[in-house]
């Protein structure tokens, strides 16, 4: 009949933007609605449902089959690996982010963006045009919360649009996580500065004071004609205190 094929065609098309069941039974039941169609049972209802989820899938894979190629797969397939370089797969080391902007952390995050250039995941092209961007998020979901050796057993025409979506979506994020990082890192470096710069001209300001009065006690001893030169260096010693004048004149000069 014409209004279940139109009943399909709605489904694959919020097939591809959904993968809830519940949410696509809801949905065809409101299109029935609308259209004034008498409901089929409910596990008529539900076969359909579950056939839409079907062709989405193949139709998801049939859209991305251009990208996979053999070397493709085989490099898709590589990240699902334990690497012993890293002690883990290269995919959940993608996904593990930064726990704070330090130095060590942006040199993690550079080597994740230049690995997955190697990759050229920055130039998977996965659009609107090719993917809807809710059918694009529902896979890289998928792919977050999965485990390596899950996502490995999963079959190629479910397993590689995952993990493509999610190498795609990895390349944006990693660049997006190097720059915020390095600007996290850089305010963290200004900060710091200003704190020690503060805490110099603080200090600066301390010895100019000690300075002064130290020039406050010595010009009216060295201006008192009362006062006989050759007692003038011990009266001021005596009254200042040798490690007073001595650590005036060990501090550097300001200038």
């Amino acid at each position: 009949m014409l209004e279940f094929k139109e009943l399909e065609e709605f489904l694959l098309a919020r097939g591809m933007e959904h993968d809830a069941p519940s949410l696509l039974f809801r949905l065809a039941c409101e299109h029935l609605r609308s259209s004034k169609v008498v409901r089929p049972g409910v596990v008529t209802l539900l076969e359909r449902v579950a056939a839409a989820r079907a062709a989405a899938q193949r139709e998801t894979y049939d859209r991305l089959a251009h990208l996979l190629s053999e070397t493709r797969r085989a490099e898709l397939d590589g990240l699902l690996i334990t690497d012993p370089e890293i002690g883990t797969s290269r995919l959940r080391w993608l996904n593990t982010g930064p726990t704070e902007a330090s130095a060590a952390a942006v040199k993690t995050e550079v080597r994740k963006l230049l690995f997955l250039r190697g990759l050229d995941a920055h130039t998977l092209d996965l659009s609107v045009l090719v993917l809807p961007a809710e059918r694009r998020r529902f896979l890289a979901a998928i792919g977050r919360r999965s485990s390596a050796a899950k996502l490995a057993r999963r079959d190629p025409e479910r397993r590689y649009p995952i993990v493509l979506t999610l190498l795609a979506q990895s390349a944006a994020d990693v660049l997006d996580e190097v720059v915020q990082l390095f600007d996290q890192a850089l305010s963290a470096k200004e900060s710091q500065a200003k704190h020690k710069l503060t805490d110099q001209l603080a200090e600066r300001a301390r010895h100019s004071d000690d300075k002064l009065a130290i020039a406050e006690l010595v010009l009216p001893v060295l201006v008192d004609p009362g006062i006989p030169d050759e007692e003038v260096g011990g009266l001021l010693r005596g009254e200042i205190g040798m490690d007073r004048l001595r650590a005036v004149v060990a501090e550097p000069a300001t200038t």
